[in-house]
């Protein structure tokens, strides 16, 4: 990306919200959910999966990323 700091539309949308109809309910589903600290924050999650972690009981995550672009860092 030519800019890193700001993701390109396609990559705002969910890859099914991208592959169904115009009529269904998941077409141009979001992804990018929140864009802060001029573009260094991004929380990406579709919101089916919102969806799914607000009804469970348990959240269990896993920190292992194996990299970052240069312009992040990671906690």
């Amino acid at each position: 990306m030519p800019d890193q700091l700001s993701l390109p539309e396609a990559l705002k949308v969910a890859m099914r919200g991208r592959e169904v109809e115009d009529g269904d309910e998941a077409h141009a589903e979001r992804f990018l959910v929140h864009s802060g600290q001029d573009g260094r924050l991004l929380v990406l999650c579709a919101n089916t999966e919102l969806a799914v972690v607000h009804d469970s009981k348990y959240v269990v995550c896993d920190g292992t990323f194996e990299m970052s672009s240069d312009s992040a860092y990671q906690l």
